[in-house]
């Protein structure tokens, strides 16, 4: 319950750092989620959507705040 949005999240954010695009964040949490929903538990939940929302935020945070300090 707690392991799989740390990842699903963790991944699209860390992405979107090493890629400097806040917007490839929550493309990748979806296609996290998708594959481990659909794998694991044969359905979809309502969850993706706010784990997709976090990852914007995040993604959005450190890849902003990773600009003004390069500068």
């Amino acid at each position: 319950l707690v392991i799989i949005p740390i990842i699903s999240i963790g991944s699209g954010v860390l992405v979107s750092i090493i890629k400097k695009k806040f917007y490839i964040g929550p493309i990748i949490t979806l296609i996290f989620n998708l594959l481990v929903e659909i794998l694991f538990f044969n359905k979809l939940s309502s969850w993706i959507f706010v784990f997709l929302i976090l990852s914007l935020v995040f993604s959005f945070i450190f890849v902003r705040n990773d600009k003004y300090d390069s500068v």
